[in-house]
């Protein structure tokens, strides 16, 4: 389990405040019903005596020496309530039909703090028998202590009465127990399933244990399929921070190709590319943007086009790559100005056959002469093989994740996958953080400083 601070642990708690009132209210109830209506109730008598070393049965003085012994053989006495020899002579004496066993374990003998007064107390459902045998014991116990010891030190105190209410039956208190019980067990199920969980949560976990780069981060948008572009939105200037530090993280190399994916689906990678490519538009680039999704592309919805002809047409019936007049009627104007898309052309099973093509690397290349940036809106990776396949053919890949939902382990497996046909993650962007945290992960327009350019201190 990684450490958290104090403040993090009650943030956690916070966000599943639900849960602990939920198992609150769930052990306050059971507590209570299981106590009020389905507890038997119990009677508690209970009989007080004292002990003294005196031999003198008028003598009532109690010295230090009484003290001293009464302490030694107050153990012995408390057996001796339960043992054989007393409980026999009282069930004979009581006539009583109870088994000595459940006797035996309805009586208790304890010492009055900083005193020598024993209380013995017996708890039984019949209470009239509760206190008759109480008193039974302690006289049986009395007789029991002159024949073995041989000394009358045992004093009775007080006799056992018939107790006025269950000593067992408290609805109040037992909710309270159940209440308390309930909320440790909603503590102990969120520690373990955040001992467990192994989703993306903060921008630390992603750059120490994948060694990748956080681009951005996004709060969860109300119409991510619309395309509302207000420069004085905070999501616009997280696009504007997420342009800037994809130019700054390839160094002195100019990145003109970008790819956009995700582990998973609807974790918003269209939605990133979509307004990605705004960006770069509104920063006066000739920006074209490619649905590379050949199973559900959703680009030429976003910007009302139509969906063919587009790249798979394109790819299968043009053969003459570099005379662009050829297949220039493929790419479509939007609404946006230097914006230009490029769609699915529709959706195909053999969708990795078509990216591996040879003709799709030409491609690419005639369109970098004719756009300034190119973004891919590419396909959800566990999903299928197309991200990695067409990974090893742009500059940049950003892998777009969902807050507290994809898996480190998925996101761990895509980078190899990647790495391994010679592709690279630039990094990785974060969204549909909740609105709650987003002040902790977002990008902000003043003095707040973009969280993915700083580094975290230990």
């Amino acid at each position: 389990m990684e450490e958290i601070d104090l403040k993090q642990l009650l943030f956690m708690f916070w966000k599943k405040r639900v849960l602990i009132i939920v198992c609150t209210i769930i052990g306050l109830i059971i507590g209570y019903v299981s106590n009020a209506f389905f507890t038997t109730p119990k009677y508690k008598a209970t009989a007080t005596f004292l002990l003294s070393n005196s031999e003198n049965a008028t003598d009532t003085t109690i010295t230090t020496t009484d003290v001293t012994l009464n302490s030694k053989i107050i153990n012995n006495y408390t057996e001796l309530a339960k043992s054989d020899a007393v409980l026999d002579e009282v069930m004979s004496r009581l006539k009583m039909v109870n088994s000595k066993s459940e006797l035996k374990n309805s009586i208790s003998v304890k010492v009055r703090k900083d005193t020598e007064f024993v209380e013995l107390s017996v708890t039984l459902a019949d209470k009239e028998n509760a206190a008759i045998i109480a008193n039974g014991i302690i006289e049986a116990l009395e007789e029991k202590v002159k024949s073995i010891y041989n000394m009358e030190n045992l004093r009775i105190v007080d006799l056992a009465k018939t107790p006025p209410a269950p000593c067992n039956i408290n609805p109040a208190r037992y909710a309270a127990i159940g209440g308390a019980i309930g909320m440790v067990i909603a503590v102990a199920i969120i520690l373990l399933l955040h001992m467990l969980d192994d989703s993306i949560g903060d921008i630390d976990g992603i750059e120490s244990k994948l060694n990748l780069p956080v681009l951005a981060t996004f709060r969860k948008q109300n119409n991510p399929n619309t395309l509302q572009w207000s420069p004085k939105s905070d999501y616009a200037e997280g696009f504007k921070a997420l342009r800037t530090n994809l130019q700054f993280s390839s160094g002195s190399k100019s990145i003109q190709t970008i790819a956009v994916s995700s582990v998973f689906a609807s974790e918003g990678k269209s939605w990133i590319a979509t307004n990605l490519a705004i960006a770069y538009a509104k920063a006066d680039y000739n920006v074209l943007i490619i649905d590379a999704d050949l199973r559900k592309g959703v680009q030429h919805q976003k910007f009302n086009v139509n969906q063919k002809p587009g790249l798979i047409q394109l790819v299968k019936k043009v053969d003459n790559i570099e005379n662009f007049e050829e297949w220039k009627s493929y790419i479509k104007e939007t609404e946006f100005n230097n914006i230009f898309i490029l769609p699915s052309g529709g959706n195909i099973a053999d969708s990795s056959e078509l990216l591996l093509s040879n003709k799709l690397g030409k491609i690419i290349e005639e369109l970098k002469k004719g756009f300034d940036i190119i973004i891919f809106d590419s396909t959800p990776s566990a999903l299928v093989t197309d991200a990695v396949v067409l990974s090893r053919l742009v500059d940049a890949n950003i892998i777009v994740t969902e807050f507290e939902k994809t898996k480190f382990r998925d996101l761990k497996k895509m980078k190899s996958n990647i790495n391994n046909v010679g592709g690279k993650i630039t990094g990785v962007v974060i969204n549909k953080v909740d609105r709650k945290e987003s002040k902790k992960y977002y990008y902000y327009y003043g003095e707040e400083k973009s969280l993915a350019l700083s580094k975290h201190k230990k």
